[in-house]
């Protein structure tokens, strides 16, 4: 839009569109927008973090998640992984269960067994998601009876894993039966022997050999005890291996085979093997209050539990008889499989499920039992699975090539639809959100999002494909805080890590960046805030009062009528402080003053007028161990006019009064420039002094 007076008036303050030429953007938009908060159309600089936590873990840390403790403190469990954390569906329970994925295979934890133990490496302990199918049929024997009639029955047992919640409810997770056994003896025999039932999976062993394959191949092939229920994908690790000790430590398994007890790691490795060792599950099976439940089929057909027992006890006979059996609970789990082990992009739904990604299906867990996925409920695409998100019941899976849709309630007659029109396909799964409007996520040209009413690129009225090439897409990670997109990324070739802020909902401040470094985001809901994981630290972000960051906002190119001369400016500014801000500061200087205080009594505490006998390089001539005592207050703000793209004109800003610009020239080409760290409500520019009284 051109102006149309020799005047620039700006008294709302709005964000960035790059695929715009400056001269057309609307009045209130920029060409600079960092640090700022525009959300009220003014400029409000952003604030520094604010640390919250420090983890043991060296980092950097990539995800998070945020649970109640004990004493109202927080407490992180933390990952240097891109995990997908989510809390669990279960009715009643209080111990707040996590599952988890993207950190080895599908995992659950709670709040006291994720911090027991382990200093501060939380989740420090956590169970495999699921209840295994045991390997083995039972053996069934009928003994006794003499009368002339046959009975037939088919047999089967599942494992089922107890836990007692803290409000006292016991929760029960039963698994899928074994293969079942039929048996036929005398309608009147006196028991049915069953043996041969399974003992608990097992969690550890030995390493019985190791042998390292070709340096092309990178792979050792490691003979086990035994590879009950381990499975490609799972962790394990190994410890005390005689010889190649470069196998001491964790590796995903990349094969199992079940024939020969060997499974196969990535390592390369010159080392020999040559006795010992042991394995362990990093993710273990939950044996504490593990069961038996053996079932067998009612006269119509219905497997019914005839007993449980604790998992260990392999024999039992049964002597229930049919009418007492009748009235038995009936098996339900037929098909409540582990999740795969390579699940991935964990999300939580409305309707109890849980869904993930495994190769190139959509995969669903029975509604409010997350550890029952059963393989009814997946759906397969075309292409491999990158992410996913959700609306609702509205499910969207990203892939490498189209974005399929899932639609229903109820997962066994859910539907998955291919996107049509325009490919969106997901280049980078840590760059994908759910939001009020829709699932968004990186693609080659922008960020796409998938409404309820269709799919299109999210940037497209404000970026380019060159343009959005240049933010590195690749690199970003996402979280939504407030109903804001927001991304950090780090651009092409260069050191500097940023923040890519969109705001859907308020068009003046729909894209601006920050300079906050992080390495990755986490959005709280309970909470409301957005959190910033750095190196092994957990902070919060725009919180930091005694911080505020440099706000940086420059005008879009006013086109004037005619070529005038602007020769007066007058920014609208407020240096108020909030009475948090004021404290903050207080506390700030004081706690350095007391810090220089300490060092002057300990590190200068030897001069004494000798220097020769003491250390010279501690500091550098005229320097200072000494910290820079801080200011009490937020008074920087800097103008600058700019006149055909160049720097005309700058001067500090120290309070609301108008100040006179440089004489001498006409010209048709302006835009104006303020940086600080203070709140900007206006800015304008005239010809004169008493020409802004009429701007």
């Amino acid at each position: 839009m051109v102006q149309k007076t020799s005047a620039i008036r700006i008294t709302a303050f709005s964000g960035l569109a790059p695929k715009i030429a400056p001269r057309l953007l609307d009045n209130a938009m920029g060409v600079i927008a960092s640090n700022c908060k525009l959300w009220s159309g003014e400029i409000e600089p952003m604030k520094d973090s604010l640390l919250l936590y420090v983890s043991s873990k060296a980092g950097p840390l990539l995800s998070a998640i945020r649970l109640n403790g004990d004493n109202g403190a927080d407490v992180w469990f933390v990952w240097d992984r891109d995990v997908n954390a989510v809390r669990g569906p279960i009715a009643g329970d209080t111990s707040q269960r996590i599952y988890f994925t993207g950190d080895g295979e599908p995992r659950v934890t709670n709040l006291a067994l994720g911090i027991a133990g382990g200093g501060d490496q939380y989740p420090a302990q956590y169970y495999v998601l699921g209840i295994p199918q045991p390997d083995t049929a039972p053996t069934v024997v009928p003994t006794g009876g003499s009368g002339p009639g046959q009975e037939s029955r088919v047999y089967a047992y599942t494992f089922c894993s107890k836990t007692t919640l803290p409000n006292g409810v016991e929760l029960a997770e039963e698994g899928p039966p074994s293969v079942v056994t039929l048996a036929t003896g005398n309608d009147d025999a006196t028991s049915w022997e069953i043996s041969d039932i399974e003992t608990a999976p097992p969690n550890d062993g030995t390493v019985a050999a190791a042998v390292a394959d070709s340096p092309i191949t990178g792979q050792v092939t490691v003979t086990l005890d035994t590879v009950r229920y381990l499975r490609a994908g799972e962790e394990i690790v190994f410890d005390s291996v005689g010889g190649m000790t470069d196998l001491d430590g964790r590796f995903t398994l990349i094969s199992v085979d079940t024939a020969t007890n060997k499974v196969v790691v990535e390592l390369a490795t010159a080392q020999t093997y040559t006795t010992g060792g042991t394995w362990d599950r990093q993710a273990p099976h939950n044996l504490s209050g593990m069961q038996i439940r053996l079932y067998r089929t009612d006269t119509l057909g219905t497997y019914r539990l005839v007993v449980e027992f604790a998992v260990g006890t392999t024999t039992y006979s049964d002597t229930v008889d049919n009418l007492t059996l009748a009235l038995r609970t009936a098996l339900e789990t037929q098909d409540f499989y582990q999740p795969p082990a390579n699940l991935h992009s964990l999300i939580d739904l409305p309707n109890g499920c849980f869904a993930g990604i495994s190769d190139n299906q959509l995969c669903f867990s029975e509604p409010y039992q997350p550890h029952a996925w059963p393989t009814r409920y997946r759906r397969t695409a075309n292409y491999d699975g990158v992410s996913l998100g959700s609306l609702g019941n509205m499910v969207v899976m990203t892939t490498i090539g189209r974005h399929y849709v899932a639609n229903g309630t109820d997962p066994s007659v859910v539907t998955l639809d291919e996107s049509r029109g325009r490919a969106y396909p997901c280049i980078n799964k840590r760059a994908t959100v759910s939001m009020d409007q829709g699932v968004v996520w990186a693609t080659h040209d922008g960020l796409a999002i998938q409404t309820p009413g269709g799919s299109q690129l999210f940037t497209e009225g404000i970026l380019e494909y060159e343009e959005w090439q240049e933010l590195n897409p690749t690199s970003m990670f996402a979280a939504v805080y407030s109903g804001r997109y927001v991304a950090g990324f780090q651009r092409e070739n260069s050191t500097v890590q940023q923040l890519l802020i969109l705001d859907p909902s308020e068009p003046r401040a729909f894209m601006t960046f920050g300079s906050i470094r992080a390495d990755g985001l986490y959005g709280d809901i309970q909470t409301g805030q957005l959190y910033i994981l750095l190196g092994g630290t957990v902070r919060v972000w725009d919180r930091n009062d005694a911080g505020k960051l440099s706000s940086d906002w420059q005008s879009k190119e006013f086109l004037l009528p005619t070529p005038v001369n602007l020769g007066a400016a007058k920014v609208d500014v407020d240096f108020t402080l909030t009475e948090a801000e004021q404290d903050a500061l207080a506390a700030a200087r004081a706690a350095v003053i007391g810090a220089n205080e300490a060092l002057i009594a300990t590190a200068y505490g030897w001069i004494s007028g000798d220097i020769n006998g003491e250390a010279c390089n501690e500091v550098e001539i005229n320097g200072s161990l000494l910290a820079d005592v801080p200011p009490l207050t937020y008074d920087q703000l800097y103008f600058y006019l700019y006149i055909n793209g160049a720097l005309k004109f700058a001067r500090q800003v120290k309070n609301r009064r108008a100040f006179r610009l440089p004489s001498g020239y006409k010209e048709d080409t302006y835009s104006v420039r303020v940086i600080g760290n203070v709140h900007v409500k206006a800015i304008l520019a005239a010809t004169s002094m008493d020409a802004l009284k009429y701007v």
